[in-house]
């Protein structure tokens, strides 16, 4: 979900050829991210099993990068 999140909000501005809509990207980005890590944190406290899925899978919402 926030993957799509992040290819839409670096699609939205380069259609119409706005360059200066990317700048917004990086506004949204952090509060994204604070959001993925806030959620990450409450589901290893609420879910028996997703502390090894983490360390299984260390992707989050780009593969490859972070």
């Amino acid at each position: 979900m926030y993957g799509f999140a992040l290819l839409m909000l670096a699609g939205t501005p380069l259609l119409p050829g706005s360059l200066w809509g990317l700048t917004w990207l990086t506004v949204m980005v952090s509060p994204l991210v604070a959001r993925t890590l806030s959620e990450e944190a409450a589901l290893r406290k609420a879910l028996a099993g997703y502390e090894d899925y983490t360390r299984r899978v260390r992707r989050r919402l780009v593969p490859g990068i972070w």
